[in-house]
């Protein structure tokens, strides 16, 4: 079944948003979505003006991404083994969490927003405190 109504695709004059996408993610509002790509770049996309308002680039491809439920933050995971949480305003990488021995494959916020759980290659998964004194 075919969807009618207002259709249009999320690009720019630079070509970006031209890529594979692994995960996409509207927030709670509907308003913003973020988008997962195979060549490393989270696009945050303004849903009103089907315009990219932030772009953060990551060293290898993006597997998912996640909105923060409190607050302007935004969350991915890369081929890399890493989990990065973002400023969805300024596009700035705030803090990493690493310690998987491969690649991370999922990961998923709490509700509350104060843990985060990881799935890896390397068949472990990991459970993070957000608020614990090192974030």
């Amino acid at each position: 079944m075919e969807q009618q109504g207002n259709q249009g695709d999320l690009s720019d004059d630079e070509g970006i948003g031209d890529d594979d996408l692994l995960d996409i993610v509207e927030d709670d509002d509907g308003d913003f979505v973020l988008d997962a790509s195979l060549s490393g770049v989270l696009g945050l996309w303004d849903l009103s003006t089907q315009r990219l308002r932030q772009q953060c680039k990551h060293p290898n491809s993006i597997v998912k991404v996640r909105w923060d439920p409190s607050g302007p933050l935004l969350y991915s995971c890369c081929l890399d083994g890493v989990v990065r949480m973002w400023d969805s305003r300024s596009g700035t990488c705030e803090k990493e969490w690493c310690g998987h021995k491969g690649e991370i494959l999922d990961f998923t916020l709490s509700r509350d927003g104060n843990v985060l759980v990881t799935g890896s290659g390397d068949t472990t998964a990991r459970v993070y405190n957000l608020h614990s004194p090192e974030r």
